[in-house]
């Protein structure tokens, strides 16, 4: 819980900072890209986190690591790919008048941010799976901490900007899950057996996951997109400011996920369904109270 509330409150400050210091149109593109990283993070949970936690939560440390080194690979090749998609993407709708207020210069910052991103995303979920919340905060609270400094820079350089923003979320991320790797002695270029069968074993997962993302992700975020369309950037700018106050209700459902997925994966990995039942029922209480 504090850990997404920790995330939330990073959110709304730069979404705070945003409305006071620059204009709409600066807005609207923030929260443009900012879709496309949750985006993003929902593609990469769907490839690795997903398989980590409902996979590799069940085994022993040292297969536990295994599955993370090869998944971690995995990702690492993913993640560069689409950001040379990203990367393409923005010069590209640039180039052909797609998006008129776009700027080449936000390229760079957005692939930066999408590789920074999987690689803390990825390190936050493997502190959770080995039930060490904690760390994950620690994780977070390292991003958070550069994030600000780096934001608070910004603003004194009056360079405060959807550019800067994604640069240095870029920066934060990457600092911060490798810190955390490093931490877990994760070591995914030494030898952990042959990847063939932990990823075909990981795509099982995943391929279920993959299509219910462009459907969560649609139904969440395409307001963002289908109001540019209609009424520009600016209104798009407008409607994700008034968004800003309901974002930290969904901040209960994610903490109880990320705590309980790798609790529930060793429950139906023991076939203990009692207490896989009685927890559920309880959490399903407390969440709507």
């Amino acid at each position: 819980m504090l850990d997404q509330a920790l995330l939330s409150g990073v959110n709304f400050a730069i979404g705070l900072s945003f409305i006071r210091l620059t204009d709409k149109t600066d807005y609207g593109l923030y929260t443009q890209f900012f879709a496309l990283l949750l985006l993003s993070q929902a593609t990469q949970n769907a490839l690795s986190n997903a398989p980590l936690v409902s996979i590799g939560a069940r085994r022993r440390a040292r297969g536990m690591q295994a599955m993370a080194a090869h998944l971690f690979r995995m990702q690492t090749v993913a993640s560069l790919g689409l950001a040379l998609i990203a990367f393409s993407g923005v010069h590209l709708s640039a180039g052909i008048g797609l998006l008129p207020e776009l700027p080449t210069a936000l390229a760079l910052p957005f692939a930066a941010a999408i590789i920074g991103q999987w690689v803390r995303e990825f390190a936050r979920k493997y502190s959770y799976i080995r039930l060490e919340p904690g760390r994950a905060l620690a994780t977070d609270a390292l991003f958070a901490g550069l994030l600000l400094v780096l934001l608070l820079a910004g603003i004194a350089m009056d360079r405060f900007g959807t550019a800067w923003v994604l640069g240095a979320m870029g920066i934060s991320h990457l600092i911060a899950g490798t810190v955390e790797l490093k931490h877990a002695r994760l070591k995914p270029l030494s030898a952990h057996g042959h990847w063939r069968p932990q990823l075909r074993a990981a795509w099982e997962k995943s391929r279920w996951s993959l299509p219910s993302v462009i459907v969560g992700w649609g139904s969440n975020y395409s307001f963002v997109y289908v109001v540019a369309a209609i009424g520009g950037v600016a209104a798009a700018a407008e409607i994700s400011a008034a968004r800003l106050l309901m974002m930290p209700a969904g901040l209960v459902v994610i903490a109880w996920s990320n705590t309980f997925s790798p609790r529930i994966a060793r429950w139906v990995g023991a076939r203990d369904f009692s207490t896989l039942r009685r927890i559920i029922a309880y959490s399903l209480g407390a969440l709507m109270l």
